[in-house]
């Protein structure tokens, strides 16, 4: 049997595997895969890499991949199909980003997309570079994924490849949708969706899911479950990841809708599902979500619970990135570098002299990504006490500073106040137009309470609209002027830039007392709060010091 009969073969086991137990054919695929890119051309690896690509949307089983991937690559490389080489290696990219890795993954991306540039393939360079957008759109540099996205766009155009562009214009459309871009999100989402459903392409699901996020966060409940009813239908047993932002948006849905109780239904099965998976990315989304629909189910201790379980999945989520990942691929790299040098060394003394040259350059990288590791643990180490949304102090970094001020006090018998603000119905502000707007309110309140606070003060948010200020070396008496000019700055905010009601605070303010500890403390202060609530919001409590 010649190599192109093998490959043949290979290629018809995987289409028969395909269509008889899609979700379950990955190994046959792989088989045909390695096969082609041993022997086979492109056109053929195009073919198997459609088959991967349904087989993984399927199944979900994205980290099982990518060992065959790294025999395919090993048999391609030293083949000249410089497009083979790219494809895999954009696939790898592809496969690590949805494990998680995006460091790597982003790794490979960039090395795809010179190999499609050298084998000047407009199409597939495209297509990297849209995946590419993608991936630094989930990194948060939004500015960096649009310019790559819009790129793609041009040349998805200008090659007038249409199912291309459609998958460009639906990813493009999630990055205006992140930067809030409503209108240009909404118009290259359907523009995809006008290529994809009639073809009945998995593209449309992603299209249809961000202009579902669209309809949700522009208030249009109507147009939003109509979507999710067509998204059902559509998702079948399909992907497990669609699947997971499909209970997700349900979640928000009913959430909105003022159906708390049903959303915390629908979004710990969400969470289970993700679970199953360990798709932790989802998982944080899941959790915070799951966080707000208790709360507005009247049930605080456990969207505490749920809120730190989202933080803690975040924590973990960067601490990997920045430790392992950002070392892992570079330094790869460089051993395989190393070694590679190693072997010509031992040709003849001059190439030993090169290699040692680039062994210099090869250190130099390493001890420059241990640079760059270091800055990235000083990066964390700052993530895990502030607030991403304020930049505040969170509840982590507030108990830390509460047990050292109350320990501080205790010893030089100092005076130590403490005071817990809570926006009064802010809730409605939520409800009336959208958790953005809200989260912006949120900002604004948070500069107010900068501006105001010393530099001996310790400044946090508790948790959705609730702030702490501790005061050290300050009595309830002194405390209250502090405390009454915020809440005078606050009720005289203007807030026409967001078009909505003057917001108020209730405060709450406690002296520490001899021999309480940080838990009770806080909620004195809690129960003065409350205090305030009940005689009419917009009002400070100061409980009266003990007898």
């Amino acid at each position: 049997m010649t190599a192109r009969d093998t490959v043949e073969q290979a290629l018809a086991l995987a289409h028969s595997a395909v269509a008889a137990r899609r979700g379950q054919a990955l190994e046959p695929v792989l088989d045909a895969l390695i096969a082609i890119a041993r022997d086979g051309d492109i056109e053929q690896y195009r073919d198997v890499d459609r088959l991967l690509e349904a087989e993984l949307i399927a199944s979900s089983r994205y980290a099982e991949v990518r060992d065959g991937l790294h025999t395919a690559l090993a048999c391609a490389e030293p083949r000249a199909e410089k497009r083979i080489v790219a494809h895999i290696e954009r696939r790898l990219g592809a496969a690590h980003d949805m494990s998680g890795d995006d460091v790597t993954a982003l790794d490979w991306l960039e090395r795809s997309r010179e190999h499609f540039a050298e084998a000047n393939d407009r199409e597939g360079l495209a297509r990297v570079t849209s995946s590419l957008g993608v991936l630094w759109a989930r990194r948060g540099n939004l500015v960096e994924a649009r310019s790559l996205l819009e790129d793609a766009l041009r040349v998805t155009d200008s090659l007038a490849a249409p199912l291309e562009g459609a998958r460009v214009r639906a990813n493009l459309g999630y990055v205006y949708l992140l930067q809030q871009e409503y209108p240009r999100a909404r118009q290259v989402l359907e523009e995809s969706l006008a290529v994809t459903e009639p073809l009945k392409h998995s593209l449309q699901i992603i299209a249809l899911l961000n202009l579902t996020r669209i309809d949700l966060a522009e208030g249009c409940t109507a147009a939003t479950r109509r979507r999710l009813d067509h998204l059902e239908r559509l998702l079948g047993d399909g992907s497990s990841f669609a699947r997971m932002e499909h209970e997700l948006l349900r979640g928000l849905l009913a959430l909105q809708e003022g159906r708390a109780d049903e959303a915390v239904r629908i979004l710990r099965g969400g969470i289970v599902m993700a679970e199953r998976h360990d798709a932790r990315r989802e998982q944080y989304e899941l959790w915070e979500a799951l966080a707000e629909a208790l709360e507005a189910a009247g049930d605080p201790a456990q969207a505490l619970t749920a809120l730190r379980r989202a933080h803690d999945i975040d924590v973990s989520l960067r601490r990997e990135q920045a430790v392992v990942q950002a070392a892992t691929a570079r330094e790869r790299r460089a051993a395989q570098r190393a070694r590679e040098q190693a072997d010509a060394a031992r040709a003849s003394e001059s190439v030993l002299r090169e290699t040692l040259a680039r062994l210099e350059r090869a250190q130099e990288d390493l001890h420059r990504v241990n640079d760059e590791k270091d800055a990235l643990l000083a990066e964390l180490r700052r993530q895990t006490r502030e607030d991403p949304l304020t930049r505040l102090l969170n509840r982590r970094a507030l108990d830390d500073e509460l047990e050292r001020e109350c320990t501080r006090a205790a010893r030089h018998g100092r005076p130590l106040t403490l005071a817990l603000l809570d926006l009064d119905d802010f809730k409605q502000i939520n409800d009336r137009h959208s958790h953005a707007t809200g989260d912006r309110a949120l900002v604004v309140i948070a500069n107010c309470l900068s501006a105001a606070r010393r530099a001996s003060d310790v400044l946090a948010r508790l948790g959705g609209e609730e702030f702490v200020l501790l005061l050290p070396e300050t009595s309830a008496p002194q405390a209250l002027q502090i405390c009454e000019r915020i809440r005078a700055s606050i009720a005289n905010q203007r807030w026409a830039t967001l078009s909505i009601r003057p917001l108020t605070v209730s405060i709450g303010i406690v002296q520490l007392r001899e021999g309480e500890g940080a838990a009770e403390f806080i909620r004195r202060a809690d129960r003065a709060m409350y205090v305030a609530k009940q005689r009419g919001k917009n009002r400070i409590e100061v409980e009266p010091p003990s007898t």
